[in-house]
């Protein structure tokens, strides 16, 4: 009976005077995605790929075909991913192609190809004044100051796709790339970086003129 007059006198209170809300809960679920693809060509061995530095993955070769890979760690929405080798086959050199990004679903597409042949790529650049970085897949960079030939420190595996572009414009100059990805057979020496001033057409109306 006491409990029964508590609860009308709550109830009375609650109605003439508001009821507090109940605190919200303030927490938000946040989606999570995978991050995997395949590696092709990998003869024997194992190699070794990491995710922004970090989260080693190992992955040996059973059998022939291509491997499919996940890395264990999910990547929040809206988080950069960033795939490299760590280690490479004993007699193999292995390239990640499409390999970096931020994510808003589940990534399959990352591709690493192994092979027992790797190239370089290079080109010329012509008309740089400043500093001028390059890079090739997204990943490596390269640093120019003059003109002339360029190559890049990293060999890219036969098979694999190179994809070079500007990540940093040398000030008040702008270049452009040309010839400059593909599917690497062979060496490459033909991609063509091409720097000059930036110009700015200004337009508008004019009035009060005689003839």
């Amino acid at each position: 009976m006491h409990r029964f007059r508590k609860g009308i006198w709550a109830l009375i209170l609650c109605v003439v005077f508001g009821c507090a809300p109940k605190e919200e809960d303030k927490s938000s679920a946040v989606s999570a995605y995978s991050l995997g693809g395949t590696v092709s060509g990998l003869s024997s061995g194992t190699v070794v790929l990491q995710n922004n530095g970090a989260n080693d993955l190992v992955i040996n070769q059973v059998g022939s075909g291509n491997v499919s890979f996940t890395f264990p760690t999910k990547i929040s929405s809206g988080g950069s991913y960033s795939v490299s080798v760590k280690i490479h086959p004993n007699t193999q050199a292995c390239t990640v192609n499409n390999g970096s990004g931020s994510v808003s679903a589940d990534v399959t597409g990352v591709k690493v190809v192994c092979s027992a042949e790797s190239y370089s790529v290079g080109g010329t650049v012509s008309g740089l004044t400043g500093t001028l970085v390059l890079q090739n897949n997204s990943g490596e960079e390269l640093t120019l100051t003059q003109d002339g030939n360029f190559t890049f420190g990293k060999k890219i595996a036969k098979g694999a796709d190179y994809n070079v572009s500007v990540k940093t414009q040398p000030g008040s100059y702008f270049c452009s790339v040309t010839s400059n990805r593909g599917l690497v057979t062979t060496a490459v020496s033909g991609v063509s970086v091409i720097c000059s001033t930036q110009t700015f057409l200004l337009s508008g109306t004019a009035g009060g003129l005689g003839s």
